[in-house]
């Protein structure tokens, strides 16, 4: 979810993010990753385990991906979400387990699985802290609590060094972070007009 703020030669974006570098979590999930591409062995792993064969009757060679120098460098915007929904999805699994095992059967009479509607309430009363930080589900809605949530204020700024001859050239700089209920200034938002 992204707004632009200001359009010109100074523009702004805030946006929800999965993290960003210097944050413990994220850096933990991105030097994960990049053990796991350097390993050869985890590469093959990886490569076997990926879709081949299309419906189409083309195959697929993902190594192609998996060999390239940037594999899974780093977490990329969506990574710490993707992460954090199937360790969720793990927790209330084994939250279900743990709360039919206490009762003295597996699931209950009437089940020998989880229904979705078992898995949706139990991860809703599931919290833990991800790789974008502390995870708290609204029970009304089932979406994350947004004072939980990670939202930065990116200020894309006129590269002079990389700007030439009429063509404005952008680089972001992060300024603001929202981080466990608060705002943090990382750096000076500049506006479109030039005032700071």
């Amino acid at each position: 979810m992204r707004w632009c703020l200001t359009a010109g030669t100074y523009s702004g974006v805030f946006s929800a993010v999965g993290g960003i570098p210097g944050i413990d979590a994220y850096d933990k999930l991105t030097k994960s990753l990049q053990q796991l591409a350097e390993n050869e062995e985890d590469r093959s792993y990886l490569d076997y385990h990926f879709p081949r064969d299309y419906p189409d009757g083309k195959i697929v060679d993902h190594s192609i991906i998996t060999e390239q120098a940037a594999f899974l460098k780093m977490p990329g915007l969506i990574g710490p979400f993707l992460y954090d929904a199937v360790v969720g999805i793990g927790l209330a699994s084994c939250g279900l387990i743990e709360a039919s095992e206490n009762n003295g059967n597996f699931l209950g009479e009437e089940h020998d699985y989880f229904t979705g509607e078992m898995m949706f309430r139990t991860l809703l009363n599931t919290t833990f802290n991800g790789a974008s930080g502390s995870i708290i589900f609204d029970p009304h809605t089932g979406t994350r609590e947004p004072r939980t949530a990670l939202f930065s204020l990116t200020n894309f700024v006129d590269d002079e060094d990389a700007s030439r001859q009429g063509k404005v050239q952008f680089k972001g700089i992060d300024t603001d972070l929202f981080q466990s209920g608060k705002w943090e200034a990382l750096a000076t938002y500049t506006f479109n007009d030039g005032a700071n």
